[in-house]
């Protein structure tokens, strides 16, 4: 039962990261698109 818990924790702290790395370039590819606009 604990080692489940811990499982959860493991997979929610993997999770957090990947999002915040992910929203980044969108915000870099924001800019991009209004320094040279099409």
């Amino acid at each position: 039962m604990r080692r489940r818990v811990n499982a959860t924790r493991r997979e929610r702290a993997a999770r957090q990261p990947l999002p915040a790395v992910v929203e980044p370039p969108r915000v870099r590819r924001s800019a991009a698109n209004r320094r040279a606009p099409r």
